[in-house]
């Protein structure tokens, strides 16, 4: 009987934060940037962060500082040499403007944590729960992240959602591989920060080099999964 009450509980606080997020989505996507607009964004986090603690699933979702181990350090610093050598490359070749306001971090930094807690904390979470294997977790949550950025082609048009799309499949499969490494979602979204903040404008020599970094990117996941696969490890 009382497991049968904690696995209720559970699930009520998986479709809870479920909603709250997808919640998020809606609203982020309708709603203009203003200051009142980042004030209810900050109450909306807020209210989040309470409601996770009272019910203590902080952890669960990977709100953790997490246990670091070799493998996540180097795959989080390939990537952020990656993302930097994006933004250097962009700015030397192509001298592109980068300019950043109080605003714009904040927006920054609450889609990486929102994006991060969704396609990482829950879904990654729940794939793993109905998989025995490390593989299709890492490329179901991945198609979905990025076919979250889908939505982008009204701003952007569809040649660079395309190339948004393919380089937030290859980030996907990096976030979800540390997240899997540390059980903490910092780093992920430390690094999702980053690349949100040096993601450059919607140029085609940008374009070109997002490209080439995305190659890159999905090689890291490949290799450690071919790694865990030549140790004949079982990965849970």
């Amino acid at each position: 009987m009382k497991d049968n009450v904690y696995s209720n509980r559970t699930d009520n606080n998986k479709t809870a934060i479920f909603i709250f997020v997808a919640l998020y989505g809606i609203i982020n996507a309708i709603i203009k940037y203003n200051d009142l607009f980042v004030f209810l964004l900050l109450l909306f986090w807020t209210a989040i962060i309470v409601f996770m603690y009272k019910n203590k699933i902080l952890g669960k979702y990977g709100i953790s500082l997490g246990k670091y181990n070799k493998p996540s350090i180097i795959i989080s610093l390939l990537f952020f040499a990656l993302i930097i050598l994006r933004h250097t490359v962009e700015r030397l070749l192509y001298k592109s403007e980068y300019n950043l306001s109080a605003l714009k971090i904040i927006l920054i930094v609450s889609a990486a944590f929102g994006e991060e807690l969704f396609f990482r904390g829950i879904v990654f979470n729940y794939l793993r729960t109905k998989f025995f294997n490390l593989r299709l977790p890492l490329i179901i949550s991945s198609v979905l992240f990025a076919a979250f950025h889908i939505v982008n082609v009204f701003d952007n048009g569809i040649l660079y959602t395309l190339v948004q799309i393919l380089f937030a499949y290859s980030a996907g499969m990096c976030f979800a591989l540390i997240y899997y490494l540390t059980k903490s979602l910092s780093l992920p979204v430390l690094l999702h920060i980053i690349t949100n903040l040096f993601s450059g404008q919607n140029t085609v020599e940008n374009s070109v080099i997002t490209v080439f970094i995305s190659a890159v990117l999905i090689i890291i996941p490949v290799i450690y999964l071919l790694y865990l696969e030549k140790k004949n490890e079982t990965v849970h």
